[in-house]
């Protein structure tokens, strides 16, 4: 909804600059999506620059200004009021009459569709304006001397005088937009094929690959070319599923993809562990309120990864989801932006017993996995010789799993069932601690934990774990199984 004073009541308002609009108010008569060329930083510092000519008056590069911002997942954020008039679209006319809004476009994004969740955003921004300011004909124009239609592009609004552009480069799929806009079909201006736009769900990504081609391909299929690049054969393979899915749901929140570290690495590669670990978890993707998310990774951290803010972006581009949180990787230092899921961490928590989920849950704060179910009854059977713990106020599971000598994850997946977000702990509630559990007189004897893998246990022992494999006859074998007893070296 609107507010009276012009504010979308569901977008993130960050003001801008007063001194970057016209004095007169906006009539709202129609509505211009433009396309970015760049991510919301770019943008921002655009925004928000000082850089003015010897006169006094704004540079070219500071002076533009437009209403918001709708990013890849459909994020709103708003920098001036819809009764404003910004310099966003070349001339007077369409700056004091419409109202424009950019949408993300990556470095290139000449034909690159909107994705999915912009489509919805664009639609609803549509249907908002046109209850508030009483559109009686929401419509394209005609032909190039129509004026009198309600959406427009950058590159039409020639027609009042504006300078050529190429924004939007052919971007704005406005049948889709309007069908959720509840509006009848779309009259274009010329005979352009309009960019398909992937489906809510998400079964294909438009590729650039680096021979300068597109390729529009599976999703499963870009994941299997994505894993061996951004993890490695021989990973665990519940990382290398936590890499599929996060990989998966980058791509199709996007809509397209750059072949490069512009976006995700994909290539030639295959191997038939990542292959396998994107068929285990085909269909399953990361969500926020039900819309798939971009989740955001990077190879390793100082021991904890950062929110967008924290790592020196704007705080525009802070989500619940993308919060900083412990983390086991054992590194001293980042490697990359240490937003969202870290690599490394991901691996060590797959050696210590994490699930490819708990791994997600644990680096995505709240998110939601759509298009995935726990095996079984879901119960987590108490360990031999548990004891147990009310949490207090100030505990923390990392805190709480030093002070019984665990591994958080050991402790994490002990209590799955009453811990649903790992970076916090209920005050009140009881936890199962996995205890050292030694049989009653043989110290020498030790039975498997929820969460215990042999790399874990050959740590605590300060021996290998082909040690341990010897001692127990395991072979090459290194599952072992809650409630299993082996024999310390």
């Amino acid at each position: 909804m609107i507010t009276q004073d012009g504010w979308l009541d569901w977008a993130i308002r960050v003001p801008g600059p007063l001194d970057k609009c016209y004095s007169a108010s906006n009539t709202g008569i129609g509505y211009v999506p433009h396309s970015a060329v760049g991510f919301y930083g770019g943008w921002a510092a655009r925004l928000f620059s000082e850089e003015r000519r010897p006169d006094g008056r704004y540079t070219p590069y500071a002076a533009a200004s437009v209403h918001g911002w709708i990013a890849y997942d459909g994020t709103v954020t708003q920098h001036y009021p819809l009764t404003a008039s910004c310099w966003a679209s070349g001339c007077e006319y369409p700056n004091s009459n419409f109202i424009a809004f950019e949408n993300e476009g990556g470095l290139e994004p000449h034909d690159e569709p909107l994705t999915p969740a912009q489509v919805q955003a664009n639609a609803r921004i549509v249907r908002e304006l046109a209850a508030w300011r009483g559109w009686s004909d929401i419509r394209r124009p005609r032909d190039a001397q129509d004026t009198a239609a309600t959406l427009y592009e950058h590159n039409e609004c020639t027609r009042w005088g504006s300078a050529p552009t190429a924004c939007p480069s052919r971007r704005i799929p406005w049948e889709s937009i309007l069908a959720q806009a509840g509006e009848p079909a779309v009259v274009v201006t010329t005979p352009v094929e309009s960019p398909v736009t992937p489906p809510a769900a998400g079964r294909t990504v438009t590729v650039h690959l680096d021979t300068g081609l597109d390729a529009v391909m599976d999703i499963d299929e870009y994941a299997r070319g994505v894993l061996p690049y951004e993890m490695a054969s021989g990973w665990p393979i519940e990382a290398l599923k936590a890499q599929a899915v996060a990989a998966k749901s980058y791509a199709i929140a996007a809509g397209t993809v750059f072949s490069d570290t512009r976006s995700q690495v994909y290539g030639p590669l295959r191997h038939s562990d990542t292959d396998a670990a994107v068929e285990a978890v085909r269909g399953v993707y990361l969500a926020n309120l039900g819309q798939i998310v971009m989740p955001f990774y990077f190879g390793h951290c100082n021991g904890r990864t950062r929110s967008p803010s924290e790592a020196g972006w704007s705080s525009v581009a802070d989500r619940p989801y993308l919060t900083g949180v412990d983390c086991a990787c054992g590194n001293t230092s980042y490697f990359g932006h240490g937003i969202g899921m870290c690599q490394r961490g991901a691996q060590a928590m797959a050696l210590l017993g994490a699930t490819f989920d708990q791994i997600l849950r644990h680096y995505y704060n709240g998110i939601q996995l759509l298009g995935f179910r726990d095996s079984g009854d879901g119960q987590t059977p108490p360990p031999a010789n548990a004891t147990f713990y009310v949490v207090v106020e100030g505990d923390s599971l990392l805190a709480l799993a030093g002070r019984f000598g665990l591994e958080w994850p050991a402790l994490y997946t002990a209590n799955r069932q009453t811990i649903a977000d790992p970076n916090i702990l209920p005050v009140g509630c009881r936890l199962i601690i996995p205890r050292a559990a030694e049989e009653d007189g043989q110290s020498d004897i030790y039975v498997v934990q929820p969460g215990d893998t042999l790399f874990a246990i050959s740590r605590r022992w300060g021996c290998s774990v082909a040690d341990i494999a010897a001692a127990n006859s395991l072979g090459s074998e290194t599952l072992i199984r809650v409630g299993q007893r082996l024999i310390k070296p």
